[in-house]
């Protein structure tokens, strides 16, 4: 069975994962850092959300900019748990188990929340324009929905991530279809 044996990496690839593990580690770690920075500490008069277009006034108060933190952490709490599924999986390729059912598991759902993200996230901007709008005392309530290039390459790498999952997942069940045979 796939899970018995051990499958080490070369050594090359385990530095990789090693190097993706902490990566994913720190940017789990950095989401609400970073939330909290745009949100709380960035001075008034800056634009941080070019697409929206919309700055950062005196006019909000604490309450308005918890608002907005809250709005920006609805796609960071999403982002988090995909990092911390994909951390398993980085950490099961550490200990030699790639193909582990606990890994392919921790891969496949980074993979889901990915599709789900990138094709989210045009909306979650929209949120965040229509809650910055209605706050402003400087632009009339309004709506915006950006759909780009960016946002179809997000989509298309996520699909392959899912691809790629569930062609792990297929050929593990396979791996175990054989070794019962055998």
């Amino acid at each position: 069975m796939i899970d018995e044996q051990p499958n080490p990496l070369p050594r090359g690839a385990r530095l990789l994962a090693r190097i993706l593990d902490v990566m994913a580690l720190a940017a789990l770690a950095a989401i609400p850092v970073i939330a909290a920075v745009i949100w709380f500490l960035l001075p008034d008069g800056t634009v941080p959300f070019r697409e929206i277009g919309i700055e950062l006034g005196a006019w909000l108060g604490p309450l308005e900019r918890a608002g907005g933190f809250a709005i920006l952490m609805i796609p960071g709490l999403l982002s988090m748990y995909s990092l911390w599924r994909l951390h398993g999986f980085f950490s099961a390729c550490l200990r030699d188990r790639p193909f582990s059912a606990d890994a392919l598991r921790g891969f496949r759902a980074f993979a889901l929340v990915s599709l789900v993200l990138a094709f989210g996230q045009p909306f979650i901007g929209a949120g965040l324009s229509a809650y910055l709008s209605a706050l402003s005392p400087d632009h009339e309530s309004m709506v915006m929905v950006g759909f780009s290039s960016e946002n179809l390459n997000a989509i298309f790498i996520a699909l392959v991530f899912f691809l790629i999952s569930h062609l792990m997942v297929t050929a593990r069940a396979l791996n175990e279809e054989a070794s019962a045979f055998i």
